[in-house]
């Protein structure tokens, strides 16, 4: 990718077994695959789950291009580090790949524990995922605080959880209101919705803050290529002997 476009953030999100992390991701079989699929100009997706904001090392390891195996330099940063198991990560086991039976070691770990990572790498594109970790932190937790308090709430009595109005979410966040796009969310995460009495549509607190952190996203992406474009035409206008 040109070097231009090193600071665009398109996140993906979907759905993986604690949380929801991206189709790339979801798909990954192996190191190799992901080295191929996950562009390091891409922003890390960040999930909302049961560490709060919170982010998948494996990748992180990957777009940081650090010299160690993940398995050597995630274990070395938790020791250097001290961060404890249950409170700065979690341990995500998956199949390497589909019906083999090798077992691929995630290290799930907080936005915190991911601007810590990035910085340690004393290197330009650990600062600008650092710089990214905090924007989407920080702007998150303007969102919430702004957004949901207006929404309508619903308690689902079978899944025990509270929810807000789809609709309401999605409008509120910019999200786009197509059928299509709004269906193919609850197709694919059907047991994050359900309907009240009225037939309107819920969605669970936790995928609701994952719709939040990705509508982030697409805003920090857009606001970077606006930047980068002013910054063009401004160079172009200079060397032009305009200004």
């Amino acid at each position: 990718m040109s070097k231009e476009n090193k600071h665009d953030f398109s996140p993906n999100l979907a759905k993986n077994r604690l949380g929801t992390f991206s189709k790339i991701f979801e798909k990954v079989s192996n190191e190799n695959f992901l080295t191929k699929s996950f562009k390091s100009t891409e922003p890390i997706p960040v999930e909302s789950g049961i560490l709060g904001l919170q982010v998948n090392s494996r990748l992180l390891h990957y777009v940081l291009k650090s010299g160690q195996q993940y398995s050597d330099w995630i274990k070395d940063r938790i020791q250097q580090c001290a961060f404890i198991e249950g409170f700065d990560f979690f341990i995500n086991l998956r199949k390497n790949k589909p019906g083999r039976g090798r077992i691929a070691t995630d290290y799930i770990v907080t936005i915190d524990v991911a601007k810590e990572l990035a910085m340690l790498e004393f290197n330009e594109i650990g600062r600008v995922f650092r710089r990214y970790f905090i924007e989407i932190e920080k702007r998150y937790r303007d969102w919430i605080g702004f957004i949901l308090p207006r929404l309508e709430m619903d308690f689902d009595l079978f899944g025990q959880r509270d929810g807000y109005n789809y609709i309401q979410l999605l409008r509120a966040c910019g999200c786009s209101l197509e059928s299509g796009r709004i269906r193919a969310r609850i197709r694919k995460y059907r047991q994050e919705f359900w309907r009240n009495q009225a037939k309107d549509i819920y969605v669970s607190e936790k995928y609701g803050k994952t719709i939040i952190t990705n509508a982030i996203a697409r805003k920090l992406n857009t606001e970077a290529k606006e930047r980068r474009l002013e910054y063009e035409n401004q160079k172009a206008l200079t060397e032009g002997g305009v200004l």
